[in-house]
């Protein structure tokens, strides 16, 4: 049993979804420009669909949304093979076509390498690129450019290994750190850091709730750090899960 967020529960998830959107929006209303990293599989068009609603409802403003790096060209493979999708974002599709580049004009594909500068000096706008951890590719180039730019919003939605700049990140809107490196290069942080809550993960309650009806003999708890292995196996002692085990590394 994986164990990533064994030693918590989720915030709600609608709540995280709507603040993102308007924490966005007011970025830019405010002349910034906002960079979200994204993981390009699943993440990112999350991240896409989320504020293509919340547009699409008038609930926030319309603005330009650039799409870059390997978030592209996945986005093309969830229109192509569609049939494998839930039902919901697969009616969307049949409904609409592309959700992503041609049902709203504003969310367009970064075409060219030499666009990033254009829309970096251009009007204000969000930018969904990957990495989703500022360890390579197209958000790193934003990244660089909006770090010590006061009006400029970074937004995290994903988990962030330790030794990731994305991690980084996160120590300095908690305030202990005051920049980061970025491809051998240090940055002052001063623009602003948002981290939102959308995991794909179940949480404590979700994992020992599984755990519970499907009554194992024996419980291996992996993929999770060491305080959420033992926490979530405390949580499960009192469950009918049989043996509980946590591996030790190798």
């Amino acid at each position: 049993l994986e164990s990533t967020y064994g030693d918590r529960l989720h915030a709600d998830r609608s709540r995280q979804e709507e603040e993102l959107a308007r924490q966005v929006a007011e970025a830019i209303e405010s002349k910034g420009k906002v960079l979200i990293p994204a993981f390009a599989v699943g993440r990112a068009q999350e991240v896409l669909l989320i504020l293509r609603r919340a547009m699409k409802l008038k609930r926030i403003p319309t603005f330009p949304i650039w799409v870059d790096g390997l978030v592209k060209p996945v986005c093309g493979l969830y229109v192509t093979y569609s049939s494998y999708l839930r039902p919901k974002l697969r009616k969307l599709i049949e409904r609409s076509g592309d959700p992503f580049f041609s049902d709203l004009e504003e969310i367009r594909p970064v075409e060219k390498v030499e666009k990033r500068e254009e829309i970096l000096n251009g009007p204000p706008c969000a930018i969904v690129a990957s990495s989703g951890m500022l360890s390579g590719g197209a958000s790193v180039y934003y990244a660089r450019h909006l770090l010590e730019d006061e009006n400029a919003l970074i937004v995290i939605t994903g988990y962030q290994d330790e030794e990731t700049p994305g991690r980084q990140l996160l120590a300095a809107s908690e305030g202990k750190v005051s920049s980061i490196t970025l491809v051998g290069q240090e940055f002052k942080i001063r623009c602003k850091i948002r981290k939102y809550h959308l995991s794909a993960h179940a949480d404590a309650s979700e994992l020992v709730g599984l755990a519970a009806r499907l009554r194992p003999a024996d419980t291996v708890l992996v993929h999770g750090e060491g305080p959420s292995r033992e926490k979530l196996a405390r949580q499960l002692s009192s469950e009918p899960v049989g043996r509980i085990h946590i591996p030790k590394r190798g």
